[in-house]
């Protein structure tokens, strides 16, 4: 009976552990829109490691809020922001606990759209010209 408590003290011990191993941080996200500060929903981030990993993600609330485990004893981090239509932004993480990021327009015209159209005729039963050469 005293060796199944300690093994639960242990058991215990080991999982609070490996919880404060990690901070969280929290933050906003907005975009620049007209000239003003606009929550951004949907924003994806990252935290990835030296060799450009992904080890967590989250994406921001309809808020633009977000809430992002960061791991210890990983070595050199950054957080990558990415939005569609928006520039996407790598931040190294130095250890804070809150963040605010503000994401700009990334605008790119098309300079050339090419359509194209093709149309397949199909006999009665549903099978192209192809196919019926085919077999």
């Amino acid at each position: 009976m005293l060796m199944k408590k300690l093994l639960l003290l242990l058991a215990v011990l080991g999982i609070s552990m490996s919880v404060s191993a990690q901070t969280i941080l929290t933050g906003h996200v907005y975009e620049m829109f007209d000239g003003k500060k606009s929550i951004a929903i949907g924003v994806n981030i990252s935290v990835n490691n030296s060799q450009n990993r992904m080890i967590e993600g989250t994406v921001t609330n309809y808020n633009g809020e977000f809430s992002l485990r960061i791991p210890e004893g990983k070595g050199q981090l950054t957080l990558v922001f990415s939005y569609i239509g928006m520039k996407t932004q790598s931040i190294p993480y130095t250890g804070q606990t809150t963040l605010e990021v503000v994401m700009s327009e990334d605008a790119q015209a098309l300079s050339d759209v090419v359509v194209s159209a093709r149309r397949e005729y199909k006999s009665e039963m549903g099978i192209t010209m192809r196919e019926q050469t085919a077999a």
